[in-house]
């Protein structure tokens, strides 16, 4: 049985939700952020592998092949999808890198990244109703 990433979801939205009541909440939103990102790339990623031929480097490659990927099936919702992984890998690089940088209310941050990891699976899902529409 392979490993259902959309957990690290349900994980970053615990996380999230416990920063609220954090009275120092950035090292639960920097991992949340993180745990966002991953949990909507593998997701896209793993999908795309099992039913649309994406080829996947098994490295770091594979975080812009899979934007690229994305776009080159033209459909507005994955070109949107491939944006938002992108700007979610750069807050994950943030995060997990750059002990410098603080945003002033580090809950809205986990927010958008939450409502943007969500965006992406649902877009994947979509995409993927919409192929088991046309295969009937």
């Amino acid at each position: 049985m392979n490993f259902h990433w959309s957990g690290f979801i349900n994980v970053a939205r615990q996380l999230h939700d416990e920063s609220e009541h954090d009275a120092e909440p950035e090292s639960k939103v920097r991992c949340a952020v993180s745990r966002f990102y991953y949990g909507a790339f593998c997701y896209t990623r793993d999908y795309m592998i099992q039913n649309c031929k994406f080829q996947s480097s098994n490295n770091y490659e594979d975080h812009s092949h899979i934007r690229d990927f994305l776009r080159s099936l033209g459909k507005s919702q994955l070109a949107d999808a491939a944006t938002d992984l992108q700007t979610l890998h750069e807050w994950r690089k943030t995060c997990d890198y750059r002990s410098d940088k603080n945003r002033s209310d580090p809950t809205k941050w986990s927010k958008k990244a939450s409502e943007m990891a969500s965006k992406i699976i649902d877009a994947v899902d979509c995409y993927a109703k919409e192929r088991q529409s046309h295969q009937r």
